[in-house]
């Protein structure tokens, strides 16, 4: 008898061991929105949640109902990530355990170009974008601001464009080098990334201007515009959040000397925003923060600016080869001083001026608003219809989904 309670007492202390590997999530939606979106779970819910203690240093996996592993993600600040669809006023639970996860599918991803003058380039399943670096700088190319590599697939695409345009550029240098400049220019239009080759291509004129969303300090009626990053850290790499924080040159605004610009951008599975918090170290006292988009020569009458959003339907590059439009639109969740059209004395890269939001900025806090695009060729029909898409980013973001836990 002895035997078998030493026998039962094993296995009765490995099953409780073993349930006190998981914790069970609830994520509740409050909205009467169908919500499908990544979520963070606070790491307070995990971390010293006894005898779980996830986030020490421990992988960790996700199941949902069924049992079955989803994709999960602990990011660089000590969140778990998963991606929940929920009904409106519903709930969805999963089940986080510690072990190996499995190897899932990335719908986010992101690297530095040094082929391509060192650009900064990441996406998600619905768009994708870039800013400049250290080598264009070098180069005196003056291109200030994010661009927008628009998609109508959810697969990764970046890194094919990439090598495919270049591929295509060296072809067409060899060919032209030899006489044959009608072949070569041939080769190079079927493998651009400025070219529709089913899937989306780089549609978007940034030159001398903000481009999408860059910050920008404004001193008086001037904004002081942003070149390219110096350095940058890649601190999420997917499978459902990216982020990279990219460090700018050191530079003199008004009195300010040695100014040195940050930001933290993190683009997530399905969203049409990507995050952006900026903050710069040097900068003293109270002073005003713009960002915006050029509004270009083509059209010039189709946008909105409210309080909270700017939005525009911009006519491409090379309108008559495009034939679409790229839809922009900066979300400010809290709010702006005021949005204006600031236009220039003379134009800048087709660019009659930029659509601007001015915040009022106080003791140098980071300052956190939100950028994205889509287009016409993957589904978004009107300005009205990209207006719609970026209300329902905004009350989302205001209205989080809500996580809570148990053993």
């Amino acid at each position: 008898m002895k035997k078998y309670g030493l026998i039962l007492f094993f296995l009765l202390f490995t099953f409780h061991a073993r349930a006190a590997q998981k914790v069970k999530i609830t994520i509740s939606n409050p909205t009467n929105r169908q919500r499908q979106e990544v979520v963070e779970i606070p790491a307070e819910l995990l971390v010293d949640v006894q005898p779980l203690k996830v986030g020490r240093n421990q992988q960790v996996f996700v199941r949902n109902v069924l049992g079955q592993q989803v994709e999960s993600q602990v990011t660089h600040d000590g969140k778990l990530l998963v991606y929940a669809m929920v009904r409106p006023h519903g709930k969805a639970q999963f089940t986080v355990e510690r072990g190996t996860p499995n190897t899932y599918r990335a719908w986010t991803a992101g690297a530095q170009y040094p082929q391509r003058a060192d650009d900064m380039a990441w996406e998600n399943d619905k768009c994708a974008y870039r800013m400049y670096g250290p080598a264009l700088q070098r180069s005196g190319e003056r291109s200030f601001g994010t661009d927008v590599w628009v998609k109508n697939t959810p697969e990764l695409v970046v890194a094919q464009r990439y090598f495919q345009h270049n591929d295509g550029w060296k072809k067409a240098q060899a060919l032209r080098k030899q006489g044959r400049k009608a072949e070569g220019d041939s080769i190079f239009t079927s493998q651009s990334f400025h070219v529709d080759h089913g899937y989306g291509l780089d549609a978007y004129r940034v030159g001398a201007t903000l481009g999408l969303g860059a910050p920008s300090i404004l001193l008086g009626d001037s904004l002081v515009m942003p070149y390219c990053y110096r350095d940058y850290e890649i601190l999420d790499e997917g499978p459902l959040r990216f982020t990279v924080h990219l460090i700018y040159n050191k530079s003199t605004i008004g009195v300010h000397k040695n100014v040195e610009e940050h930001r933290m951008v993190s683009l997530d599975r399905g969203s049409d925003f990507n995050k952006l918090t900026v903050w710069y170290e040097g900068m003293k006292g109270d002073y005003h923060l713009a960002t915006g988009f050029p509004i270009h020569e083509e059209d010039v009458t189709s946008y909105e600016k409210g309080k909270d959003m700017l939005l525009y339907a911009d006519p491409t590059d090379a309108m008559k080869v495009n034939n679409s439009q790229v839809y922009v639109g900066i979300l400010f969740p809290e709010g702006v001083e005021k949005t204006q059209l600031q236009t220039f004395s003379q134009k800048h890269d087709g660019a009659i001026g930029h659509l601007i939001g001015i915040h009022h900025q106080q003791n140098n806090q980071p300052y956190t608003y939100y950028f994205g695009a889509g287009w016409s060729g993957s589904g978004i029909i009107s300005l009205e219809d990209w207006k719609l898409h970026a209300k329902y980013a905004m009350q989302n973001i205001r209205e989080p989904l809500a996580v809570t836990h148990a053993l």
